[in-house]
């Protein structure tokens, strides 16, 4: 108990100095509570030696690529590579929330997932969230820790006030992002360019 009310703090730190200003500058104090209710209710969900959190610069040597490898091809990115691009994705904290949950007995990473803001021009200037890159270590699943990660960027979307958020998924997992209120829409289209892989 004591452990889920020390990560709950530091979310609630962490979400605070992530939260882009023009949005932290029109939060009211029912948001502050949603926003900590949000984090009580998600670690809660966790056991006490797991912890989410957004990604560090320190997580290379805590096997964040080894765990992406679940999903592509991640190539050969040294530390510095991770650090230089690391470096670049926090420069934009308004458009990218990378959270991971990390096994602190371990010290490993075992489960990721991002929220991408795209700010747009319809919908009165609004923002859409994509959801990319969602994976949990194989010796980790069946713990609903991707239900906790998608729980969670779902609604940090909707305080980010996202007027919609959206994934692309693998049709053996619709039913599972159809809990979350996901409906299929359209279909995915992709054009990749090998010489830029």
């Amino acid at each position: 108990m004591f452990s889920n009310l020390i990560h709950s703090a530091r979310l609630v730190q962490t979400l605070n100095q992530i939260m882009p200003a023009d949005i932290k500058a029109k939060m009211s104090e029912s948001n502050d509570a949603k926003i900590n209710e949000l984090v009580k209710r998600i670690q809660s969900q966790l056991q006490p030696h797991l912890e989410l959190r957004p990604l560090e610069i320190s997580d290379y040597s805590k096997k964040y690529l080894s765990l992406l490898e679940q999903l592509t091809k991640v190539g050969n990115v040294s530390q510095q590579q991770f650090e230089q691009q690391f470096e670049q994705i926090s420069k934009s904290h308004s458009t990218y929330q990378i959270w991971v949950i990390e096994d602190i007995q371990t010290e490993i990473i075992v489960g990721n997932a991002t929220l991408i803001i795209e700010r747009k021009f319809i919908h009165n200037c609004g923002r859409a969230g994509h959801i990319e890159d969602v994976v949990i270590s194989p010796t980790y699943r069946g713990q609903k820790l991707g239900a906790a990660l998608i729980e969670f960027l779902t609604e940090l979307s909707s305080i980010f006030k996202c007027y919609k958020v959206i994934l692309d998924c693998e049709e053996k997992n619709l039913k599972f992002y159809e809990k979350f209120g996901y409906k299929q829409n359209s279909r995915h289209m992709a054009k990749y360019q090998p010489e830029n892989e």
